[in-house]
């Protein structure tokens, strides 16, 4: 299943990461300039709401949260009390198991 989706949603979707269509948690299987495809199994695509959908239906997209994270922490707005106040750097992820 190929998604079409704005840059600003696009930022966050990696392949094999996690996305939800319609509250559907899917693993991305690959990531184009303008879209991203995800692979539905039939058991998926016969018991949720996606057997409706149709070309150019629209669909609600949730991003994994942790990119957020991630992109927060590297532009030093991190809200997480030990995270350096500089920014994501790699001493620190080597401190915490990463």
């Amino acid at each position: 299943l190929s998604v079409a989706a704005e840059p600003e949603i696009l930022r966050y979707i990696v392949a094999q990461g996690s996305v939800a269509l319609d509250g559907i948690s899917l693993t991305v299987v690959s990531v184009a300039e303008d879209s991203f495809s995800v692979s539905l199994i039939p058991h998926t695509r016969e018991s949720t709401n996606l057997r409706e959908k149709r070309r150019g239906s629209r669909i609600n997209i949730e991003t994994d949260i942790i990119g957020k994270y991630v992109e927060r922490m590297m532009q030093g707005g991190a809200s997480v009390e030990e995270s350096p106040r500089q920014g994501l750097t790699l001493s620190f992820l080597q401190a915490h198991g990463y």
